[in-house]
Order: structure tokens, then C-alpha cells, then sequence
């Protein structure tokens, strides 16, 4: 009877142990909560952020080529922005009516090159009719956070 003592003590000692390095843990993130990512930029390029739309993208293409060639209003703003918003464009393709517009500014913000043909730019689905009008339809805004997510790592 006297072995199982022992083991018992040690086993209990552990415990007490995880206990411990647990509640400490916890402690330790309530003195240092995470910063969430629009705490980490200005007012004014937050209120940027709410305001991007779909529309600010002027496109061109045809069957063969497809290119954004103006942006507009907030979109255009937020291209040249210092601060780190790409959390909040990735937070932004889950949106419909501004999924085209954070789509662009990741792009055209964090790559040197990308692919552009028919149908197809850097993975958004744009059609273009006849009027020159864009539609976005068969695209899948959580596959877009996804890549997104992928390739900036986050």
C-alpha cells in the first residue's frame, strides 16, 4: 500500500501544476488582451474602410483581357494608405457589396504580379456585357478569405 502513495502524490502534484500554468495563463491574457486589428489604425482610414464599395471598381475588358482601370471614392483612398488595414479587407470579402472592392486594394496592395485573363482576375470572377457593365456573380466570398488568409498568413 505504501507504493501507490507516491505515484499518487506525483500524479497530484502534476495536476496541481497544469492547474496552475493555466490559471496563470489566463491572468496574463487579461492584462495583455489582444489588440484587434482596427484598434491598430486611424479613425478616419477605419471610417475609409466602412465605406468601400463594389461600384468605386471601374472595369475594362473583353474576351481576352480584363483589368480594374480606376478606382474611385474610398477605394481609391485606402490604395495608398500606410497603415496595416489588410485584416479588415480580409474581414471585407465576406461582404457582399464590398467583396470586389477589398479584393482589389489586397491585390493591388500586396502583389507584384497576378493573373489577369477572360473571366478571370487574380481569382475574382468578373463578366463584363456588352454595356461595359460588371457582374460578379459565381463567386465563393469564403474561398476569397480563404486564399486571402493563405497567402498573407493570418
Amino acid at each position: 500500500m505504501s507504493k501507490p502513495t507516491p505515484r499518487i502524490l506525483v500524479l497530484f502534484l502534476f495536476v496541481i501544476t497544469l492547474v496552475g500554468i493555466y490559471t496563470l495563463s489566463k491572468e496574463l491574457k487579461k492584462l495583455n488582451p489582444p489588440v484587434r486589428p482596427e484598434d491598430r489604425i486611424s479613425t478616419n482610414t477605419f471610417e475609409l474602410l466602412s465605406n468601400i464599395k463594389n461600384d468605386d471598381v471601374i472595369w475594362n475588358g473583353g474576351y481576352l483581357s480584363l483589368m480594374p482601370v480606376k478606382l474611385t471614392g474610398a477605394t481609391l483612398v485606402l490604395l495608398d494608405v500606410q497603415e496595416d488595414i489588410n485584416p479588415l479587407l480580409i474581414d471585407a470579402l465576406a461582404i457582399k457589396d464590398k467583396f470586389v472592392a477589398a479584393h482589389i486594394l489586397l491585390t493591388l496592395r500586396t502583389s507584384s504580379s497576378f493573373a489577369a485573363k477572360a473571366g478571370d482576375w487574380n481569382g475574382l470572377k468578373v463578366e463584363i456585357d456588352s454595356n461595359g457593365i460588371a457582374s460578379f456573380d459565381g463567386n465563393n466570398l469564403q474561398e476569397l478569405q480563404e486564399y486571402w488568409r493563405g497567402k498573407l498568413n493570418q
